[in-house]
């Protein structure tokens, strides 16, 4: 994902994504994908945001999350990692591993808080 336009975008989509009830798919690449997979998700893009990952900062933030879109909700856990391109300009990984378990209405009000660690942390 990058800022494109003030937004998030989703710049490119694994194969493996493609290919499972993930609820994005590959219509979403070089598109806007904020308030596609609801608030949850969103907050975890602008913690990222405040955190600097779009504009080149090296971190790594991980949580859990809860996707809605279209009917399907997903939840499991996610790993976000702010990588360089160059001076003030980045982009985010995202690597999700989905539940097989329900959604757990207890605990979608604490998933929206990410762990972030920036790079001189992780070494």
């Amino acid at each position: 994902m990058r800022i494109k336009d003030g937004v998030v975008w989703l710049e490119a989509l694994s194969r493996g994504t493609a290919e499972t009830d993930f609820p994005i798919t590959k219509d979403d690449v070089d598109e806007n994908i904020e308030g596609k997979l609801g608030e949850i998700i969103d907050l975890q893009y602008q913690q990222l945001r405040k955190a600097g990952a779009f504009e080149g900062e090296q971190l790594v933030g991980t949580g859990r999350y809860h996707a809605v879109r279209d009917g399907v909700e997903l939840h499991g856990m996610a790993t976000y990692t702010g990588i360089a391109l160059g001076p003030g300009e980045g982009l985010v990984r995202v690597d999700t591993q989905v539940s097989g378990r329900g959604v757990d209405r207890a605990l979608l009000r604490d998933m929206e808080a990410l762990d972030i660690l920036p790079a001189k942390r992780l070494a």
